[in-house]
């Protein structure tokens, strides 16, 4: 299993979804939203590949769906690096123009 980290970016996103999530949502449904997204990372953890290449948007980038987020990361020599999660209506293509 190779340990999951986390840009600021996706962070940031994580906050972001959660404070969506509570304000709509309720407090019990950010918290399974939550617990959600950390399965995935857990399964990214355990199957690197098991995410779509997304090169079109930059070199070894994957990406896995969860629900109404989409998880971009890269396999790094040791570990899994979380670059963003973006909702359905974020476009990738102008959150990656800065990386």
């Amino acid at each position: 299993m190779l340990r999951v980290h986390f840009t600021e970016a996706a962070d940031a996103d994580l906050e972001a979804i959660a404070s969506y999530t509570i304000a709509r949502f309720g407090l019990e449904q950010a918290r399974l939203y939550r617990d959600g997204l950390f399965k995935v990372f857990d399964l990214i953890s355990e199957f690197p590949q098991s995410g779509s290449e997304q090169v079109r948007l930059r070199p070894k980038l994957r990406r896995l769906v969860h629900d109404a987020h989409a998880i971009y990361y890269e396999i790094r020599d040791e570990d899994i690096l979380v670059v963003r999660i973006l909702g359905r209506g974020q476009d990738p293509l102008s959150s990656f123009e800065d990386d």
